[in-house]
C-alpha cells in the first residue's frame, strides 16, 4: 500500500468508523411494494387492493378470484398460449374458469377480471374492424348500438372491445405499472420483458399522437 493510498484508507476509516463497504440494495424497477418477507399472495393482494382502490369496477368477484386469475394468466402449464406472442384466446379464458375450484365463474367473467387487472394482449385488440373508428365513435358519446351499426358489427363484440379500450386507458394512466407489477410477480423473466415491451410500445401511442399534433408543417 503506497502513502496516498494509506491516506485515503486513513481518512474512510475516520469518517465511517469502518472497513467494509456495503452498497445499498435497490429495490425492483417497476415494483409497488417493497420486497421484504411478505409471501406471494400477501403482495399479489395488495397490488389487486391498490389497483381496485383506484379504478372502480363492477366485478362481483372476490380479490381471492381475482388472484387465482392473475396466477392462471402467467402459468405456462395452465394457459401456454401467454408463452407465445402474448396471445390469448377465448378458449384460454374458458379454459383458466374451468381451473378455478368451487367457482361458477365463465369465461365472460374471466375475460372481465383480466381488463380489469389490465392484462390486455394483442388477441383482444383483434377487431373486424380498425379500431381507432371504435375509439373516435366512443368519443362522440355514441351508444353501444349506435357503435354497433356504424361498424356493421354486433353490439356484444363493441361491448368486448370498448372493455379493452377502457382498459389500456387505465393502463396508461398508471404508466402500465400495475401490469408490470404482476408481471414481475408472477412470470417467468422472458414473459415479463415481453409485457414490458409492450406496455412501453402503448404508452408511446399517447406521446407520438401529441408530437403530429404539435409539428407544423
Amino acid at each position: 500500500m503506497d502513502e496516498k493510498t494509506a491516506d485515503l484508507r486513513d481518512i474512510f476509516l475516520e469518517t465511517t468508523g469502518t472497513e467494509t463497504v456495503t452498497d445499498k440494495q435497490d429495490n425492483d424497477r417497476g415494483s409497488l411494494i417493497d420486497n421484504n418477507d411478505a409471501t406471494i399472495e400477501d403482495r399479489l393482494q395488495t397490488i389487486i387492493s391498490q389497483l381496485r382502490n383506484q379504478f372502480a369496477d363492477d366485478l362481483s368477484v372476490s380479490d381471492e378470484i381475482l388472484s387465482q386469475i392473475a396466477r392462471g394468466f402467467f402459468d405456462p402449464e395452465l394457459n401456454p398460449e401467454t408463452q407465445s406472442d402474448t396471445q390469448w384466446s377465448q378458449a384460454a379464458d374458458a379454459k383458466l374458469a374451468a381451473s378455478i375450484a368451487d367457482s361458477d365463474i365463465d369465461a365472460d367473467t374471466v375475460f372481465a377480471a383480466r381488463m380489469s387487472l389490465h392484462l390486455v394482449t394483442d388477441a383482444d385488440r383483434e377487431a373486424p374492424f380498425d379500431l381507432d373508428r371504435l375509439r373516435s365513435l366512443l368519443a362522440e358519446g355514441k351508444s353501444t348500438t349506435a357503435c354497433a351499426e356504424t361498424l356493421e358489427t354486433t353490439p356484444t363484440t363493441v361491448d368486448r372491445l370498448q372493455r379493452v379500450i377502457e382498459a389500456e386507458a387505465e393502463s396508461r394512466q398508471v404508466s402500465h405499472r400495475f401490469r408490470a407489477s404482476l408481471a414481475d410477480l408472477l412470470s417467468d423473466n422472458a414473459l415479463s420483458e415481453r409485457l414490458a415491451t409492450d406496455a412501453r410500445r402503448d404508452g408511446l401511442e399517447p406521446a407520438i399522437d401529441d408530437l403530429e399534433t404539435d409539428v407544423s408543417l
